[in-house]
């Protein structure tokens, strides 16, 4: 996936200006503050929005996982998770099947039948990525997904993302928590005011924290190592 001179124009203002970016197979956690550009940059990649100019080349099938989650009220999960691989092509005896299998995973085959309404905030976030799973695609993009989550639910879907990469799917995931670097993330896109500041692995990110200056990398980084060293002391 290769994005190339990607601009977008809202009211005059540029407010995301990629001038060249590529999504590879790497597990990549896309940082920045809210109002960074990091919803702007994944609907223009998942082709949810247009860009003013520029041109996104991709050739893997992608699911994309809006931070405001709404599945339609009176479905149970497994028939949510179920329709929306229907909508994306698949046969419906498969998508009922394949959504179970697509719960257990993200350890909600024991609400199969709950009501998506009803469920938590954590439940809902786990029901959002199995929904994206059953899709069948082979890049899964989800923007915030644990952005409201307290620390438990925050570590199973960090578990969830485990899994997903462990079984051979692309994922990028937006959050404007440093905190949540962990594994499987390899590679780390910081976005501030619409452009990318920082594009590289978890280590050089890291090397950030020591040197000088105030760039939403730099502070992110040290805010990442500063958090650490709390959960050690």
């Amino acid at each position: 996936m290769e994005l190339q001179a990607l601009t977008v124009v809202r009211q005059g203002r540029c407010v995301l200006n990629i001038p060249h970016l590529e999504i590879g197979n790497r597990p990549t956690l896309l940082l920045g503050a809210n109002g960074a550009g990091k919803s702007t940059l994944l609907s223009l990649i998942s082709g949810r929005m247009k860009p003013t100019s520029g041109t996104i080349s991709a050739t893997d099938s992608i699911a994309f996982v809006e931070q405001q989650f709404k599945p339609i009220v009176g479905f149970t999960c497994a028939e949510y998770c179920a329709y929306v691989a229907w909508l994306f092509g698949q046969d419906r005896k498969a998508a009922a099947k394949n959504s179970l299998s697509c719960l257990e995973f993200t350890n909600l085959d024991h609400l199969a039948n709950q009501r998506c309404e009803n469920l938590s905030g954590g439940e809902s976030s786990r029901l959002a990525i199995a929904t994206a799973l059953n899709t069948g695609a082979t890049t899964l993009l989800l923007d915030e997904p644990s952005a409201a989550l307290d620390t438990v639910n925050k570590q199973h879907i960090t578990e969830i993302y485990r899994k997903i990469v462990d079984a051979g799917q692309n994922l990028v995931v937006s959050t404007h928590d440093s905190g949540e670097l962990q594994e499987p993330f390899s590679r780390v896109i910081v976005l501030a005011s619409g452009t990318i500041e920082f594009d590289g692995d978890r280590k050089e990110f890291l090397e950030l924290a020591d040197t000088e200056g105030n760039s939403a990398a730099q502070v992110l980084a040290r805010s990442f190592r500063s958090r650490r060293q709390g959960y050690g002391s």
